[in-house]
């Protein structure tokens, strides 16, 4: 298939996507696809999409044949969602301007989907070298502060590049995309395949996933976007702005690099606030229950939709469990003063 189910009723030339939003809300659109890209080195498959009401998106899916075959694919899905819900428990109030926004998925389908903001503004890898002092310093700003709303809540996107970053002139804003490598701070990690775009290089190999190794990634997009070169070893013959921006980022020893916070300082600004929330934790409580239900049955070897009613509430009970607990431990670490 091309996608998520075509719609018959909705005319030719439509999807039909049945997916709840990260409240547990049940949405339909019946919208026009654009064509389908596969997403490099991924068996995820992406295309743009357009809803009956005008609202764009971009759809990720594993086709049906690849879904139980390739698990990994599926995994790529779930993180996108599982970053989405840690930033929704930490920024209710507003999400992260800078983090592309997860609008829905539905990740028990014979092809697992979900839905994303569209990209903004183009990707690094068109304007590095390219940009003036000021939309230099909006870049990296913004780029670390991005990587502050990662580190509050304990995740790591571990492939920044000058595709999954963009710089969009018209907002002076940055835009982070495709979270398929995120994981935990300190879960295990892969050792990555050597970087498909030419002249750029992994961070060093973590045995556990650390915010340090966003920062060297970023460090390396700032040094990209600065000079045109992606090469950290060319950095001590730059300007010396440059130099006392990036240092220690490109350090061997993940705790010998600052952490965004100390490099936004270097940039006289300030880490990102969460705004108040606008609405209780009861009202997206369904959305994330409904996603820890689903993981606990891939976890057991099995879709969620072979689950019966009793089970699924017992997993959604262990999962909001354990939501609760790793709150209280990030409030202990975060929550107080910087």
């Amino acid at each position: 298939m091309n996608g998520p189910r075509t719609s018959t009723a909705a005319g030719p030339g439509t999807v039909e996507l049945s997916f709840v939003d990260l409240r547990g809300r049940r949405h339909l659109w019946r919208a026009e696809p654009g064509p389908a890209r596969p997403r490099p080195a991924s068996a995820v498959s992406t295309r743009p999409v357009r809803s009956a009401c005008g609202r764009q998106a971009v759809l990720l899916w594993v086709p049906a044949a690849l879904a139980s075959q390739l698990p990994e694919a599926c995994t790529e899905l779930e993180n996108e969602v599982r970053v989405a819900h840690r930033l929704l428990d930490r920024f209710a109030g507003g999400h992260p301007a800078e983090i592309a926004e997860v609008i829905g998925h539905d990740l028990d389908a014979p092809e697992p989907f979900v839905l994303v903001e569209p990209p903004r503004g183009r990707p690094v890898l068109e304007v590095a070298g390219r940009l003036g002092v000021a939309d230099r310093d909006g870049f990296e700003r913004g780029l670390f502060r991005a990587l502050c709303c990662l580190a509050a809540v304990g995740m790591v996107h571990g492939d920044l590049t000058p595709l999954s970053v963009r710089w969009d002139v018209a907002s002076r804003s940055v835009q982070i995309r495709d979270f398929a490598h995120a994981a935990a701070t300190g879960e295990p990690v892969a050792a990555r395949p050597p970087a498909a775009i030419p002249g750029w290089s992994h961070p060093p190999v973590e045995r556990l996933a650390s915010p340090a190794t966003d920062v060297w990634a970023a460090g390396q997009l700032v040094l990209h976007v600065a000079t045109g070169q992606a090469d950290p070893a060319g950095l001590e013959h730059r300007g010396a702005a440059l130099r006392a921006l990036l240092d220690g980022v490109f350090d061997a020893s993940a705790p010998a690099r600052p952490d965004a916070r100390a490099v936004l300082r270097r940039l006289s600004a300030r880490p990102p606030v969460p705004a108040p929330p606008t609405e209780s934790a009861e009202r997206f409580e369904a959305g994330r229950r409904l996603f820890d239900t689903i993981m606990a049955a891939r976890a057991a070897g099995r879709p969620a939709a072979c689950l019966s009613p009793g089970r699924r509430a017992l997993l959604s009970l262990v999962g909001a469990g354990l939501a609760v607990l790793a709150l209280i431990a990030f409030v202990a670490v975060w929550g107080g003063p910087s």
